[in-house]
């Protein structure tokens, strides 16, 4: 099986179960059919996520998001994403739209076109918050449906359970 220890600050699993990225500055891919590690994608210190029904991995880094074929670990394209360094990103259930936070300078989330990395939206975080993860679940998710976006966040810097979220409808 998989015996390997890593600093994670990328780990998630592909729509069908059958690949799994996890990493710190080196990404490694599985295969869960074989056990094996299939490829490893090096200098990539960031958050990640495969884009829903796709063997594509999103990873941010700094002002983009590179997005890579998992099974081979080739990079095929990325996304400038201005002066943010994303903190955070998740992909609609569907895949269409992407959200990145960019929780400490700009306190803001956009909302991007995956396909063409157009901002559709940009969002205000509240002052004076913290996004955090709360009880392991991600900070910024959508709604299973695409319809609305969700942020969790705390007001509260002592207490990271003390917790609010902020939703807003998409339409796009």
């Amino acid at each position: 099986m998989f015996n390997s220890e890593v600093f994670l600050t990328l780990f998630d699993v592909n729509s069908t179960g059958n690949l799994v990225a996890a990493g710190d500055e080196t990404v490694r891919i599985w295969d869960m059919l074989t056990q094996k590690e299939v490829c490893q994608i090096h200098d990539v210190r960031g958050y990640g996520q495969f884009v829903p029904n796709q063997d594509v991995l999103a990873i941010s880094l700094y002002q983009k998001i590179i997005f890579f074929d998992a099974p081979s670990c080739t990079k095929l394209r990325e996304i400038i994403v201005g002066d943010i360094s994303p903190g955070y990103l998740r992909f609609s259930p569907n895949g269409e739209l992407l959200a990145i936070a960019e929780p400490t300078i700009q306190k803001s989330i956009l909302v991007m076109e995956t396909a063409t990395g157009k901002t559709v939206f940009q969002l205000p975080i509240p002052e004076s918050s913290t996004i955090t993860r709360f009880g392991g679940s991600d900070s910024l998710t959508f709604s299973p449906d695409g319809r609305y976006l969700l942020l969790a966040f705390s007001t509260n810097g002592n207490d990271k359970f003390a917790g609010k979220v902020r939703l807003w409808q998409i339409q796009k």
